[in-house]
Protein backbone atom coordinates (compact mmCIF):
# COMPACT_ATOMS: atom_id res chain seq x y z
CA UNK A 1 0.00 0.00 0.00
CA UNK A 2 1.11 3.52 -0.84
CA UNK A 3 2.38 5.87 2.25
CA UNK A 4 -0.91 8.31 0.74
CA UNK A 5 -3.22 4.85 0.69
CA UNK A 6 -2.16 4.09 4.25
CA UNK A 7 -3.25 7.58 6.21
CA UNK A 8 -5.97 7.73 3.75
CA UNK A 9 -6.99 4.21 5.20
CA UNK A 10 -5.89 5.65 8.72
CA UNK A 11 -8.66 8.23 8.16
CA UNK A 12 -11.42 6.38 6.60
CA UNK A 13 -11.29 2.80 8.46
CA UNK A 14 -9.32 2.88 11.93
CA UNK A 15 -9.57 4.34 14.78
CA UNK A 16 -7.13 2.19 16.44
CA UNK A 17 -3.69 0.83 15.65
CA UNK A 18 -2.44 -3.04 17.40
CA UNK A 19 1.52 -3.08 17.26
CA UNK A 20 2.32 -6.32 19.51
CA UNK A 21 6.09 -6.29 18.48
CA UNK A 22 8.13 -7.35 21.27
CA UNK A 23 11.40 -6.10 19.98
CA UNK A 24 10.20 -3.24 17.99
CA UNK A 25 12.81 0.02 16.46
CA UNK A 26 10.44 2.88 15.68
CA UNK A 27 7.97 1.76 12.39
CA UNK A 28 7.34 5.12 10.86
CA UNK A 29 3.78 3.95 10.04
CA UNK A 30 2.78 4.00 13.78
CA UNK A 31 3.79 7.64 13.86
CA UNK A 32 1.76 8.11 10.63
CA UNK A 33 -0.96 6.88 12.27
CA UNK A 34 -0.53 8.58 15.19
CA UNK A 35 -0.44 12.12 13.35
CA UNK A 36 -3.93 10.76 11.19
CA UNK A 37 -5.91 10.17 14.67
CA UNK A 38 -5.05 6.64 15.33
CA UNK A 39 -5.02 5.80 18.77
CA UNK A 40 -1.92 3.17 19.42
CA UNK A 41 -1.89 -0.34 21.36
CA UNK A 42 1.94 -1.05 21.98
CA UNK A 43 4.33 -2.47 24.00
CA UNK A 44 6.64 0.18 25.53
CA UNK A 45 9.85 -1.44 23.78
CA UNK A 46 12.62 0.73 22.03
CA UNK A 47 12.28 3.64 20.14
CA UNK A 48 8.18 3.15 20.93
CA UNK A 49 8.57 4.82 24.47
CA UNK A 50 9.27 8.02 23.00
CA UNK A 51 5.78 7.66 21.22
CA UNK A 52 4.29 7.02 24.54
CA UNK A 53 6.17 9.60 26.63
CA UNK A 54 4.41 12.50 24.49
CA UNK A 55 1.41 11.02 24.18
CA UNK A 56 -2.07 12.10 26.14
CA UNK A 57 -5.30 10.01 27.09
CA UNK A 58 -2.85 7.16 28.31
CA UNK A 59 -4.80 4.01 29.29
CA UNK A 60 -2.54 0.70 30.58
CA UNK A 61 -3.23 -2.90 29.52
CA UNK A 62 -1.89 -5.89 29.17
CA UNK A 63 -1.25 -8.77 26.19
CA UNK A 64 -0.47 -12.11 27.38
CA UNK A 65 0.86 -10.80 30.46
CA UNK A 66 2.97 -8.09 28.77
CA UNK A 67 1.97 -4.54 29.61
CA UNK A 68 1.06 -2.75 26.99
CA UNK A 69 0.00 0.58 26.52
CA UNK A 70 -2.79 2.68 25.03
CA UNK A 71 -2.81 6.35 23.86
CA UNK A 72 -3.35 9.19 21.20
CA UNK A 73 -1.13 12.28 20.29
CA UNK A 74 -3.00 15.79 20.59
CA UNK A 75 -1.56 18.24 18.85
CA UNK A 76 1.28 19.48 20.74
CA UNK A 77 3.06 16.04 20.78
CA UNK A 78 4.36 16.39 17.67
CA UNK A 79 6.14 18.86 18.30
CA UNK A 80 7.02 17.29 22.09
CA UNK A 81 8.40 14.42 20.27
CA UNK A 82 10.59 16.65 17.85
CA UNK A 83 12.29 18.28 20.82
CA UNK A 84 12.75 15.32 22.91
CA UNK A 85 14.38 13.13 21.04
CA UNK A 86 16.31 16.56 19.20
CA UNK A 87 17.54 17.04 22.69
CA UNK A 88 18.45 13.69 23.99
CA UNK A 89 20.45 13.12 20.24
CA UNK A 90 22.39 16.10 20.84
CA UNK A 91 23.45 14.92 24.69
CA UNK A 92 24.53 11.86 23.03
CA UNK A 93 26.76 13.38 20.54
CA UNK A 94 28.10 15.87 23.17
CA UNK A 95 29.03 12.35 25.18
CA UNK A 96 30.51 10.90 22.04
CA UNK A 97 32.29 13.11 20.96
CA UNK A 98 33.52 14.50 24.13
CA UNK A 99 36.35 12.43 24.22
CA UNK A 100 37.66 13.38 20.68
CA UNK A 101 37.34 17.18 21.56
CA UNK A 102 39.35 16.56 24.83
CA UNK A 103 42.46 14.67 23.15
CA UNK A 104 42.49 17.40 20.02
CA UNK A 105 43.21 20.37 22.61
Amino acid sequence: MSRDGFVAWLRADVAELVSLSSSEGLPSTLIEALLAGARLHVHDIGGLHWLIACGVDREDGSWHGAPVVGFLWSEQSLQRYADDTGTAFAGLLDRLLAPVQTATR
